[in-house]
């Protein structure tokens, strides 16, 4: 099945993600390493979105990637993911519900 291919594209590209050259620094650039600080909240945003990524079904996971990250259209979603767009629409809906309530910023804690 298709899903089943998107997923593995997924996965090869988190196992290459650490061997591409890193993202450029915001602002000008000195040739100076981010701070410590930066590179541990980069660290802990990205497990944070993965995580969130992983608490979402194989479908939903599927079509929020293609669609957020590859940028494809709701029909070459669709067409990919073998389903209809309006289960490609109702997929990408609870994709990002489950997302934005699992990212949402954790309430009460800054104190």
């Amino acid at each position: 099945m298709t899903a089943n291919t998107s997923i593995d594209v997924l996965r090869r590209r988190k196992r290459t993600e650490g061997r591409t050259a890193p993202l450029p620094e915001e602002g000008p650039s000195l040739g100076v390493a981010p701070s410590q600080e930066r590179t541990v909240y980069r660290r802990q945003v990205r497990e944070r979105v993965e995580s969130a990524l992983s608490c979402l079904s194989d479908l939903e996971r599927s079509a929020f990637v293609l669609r957020h990250f590859e940028e494809l259209s709701l029909a070459e979603v669709s067409e990919s993911l073998d389903t209809t767009v309006s289960a490609t629409k109702q997929a990408l809906f609870r994709a990002v519900k489950k997302l934005r309530k699992s990212l949402a910023p954790v309430e009460g804690s800054a104190s």
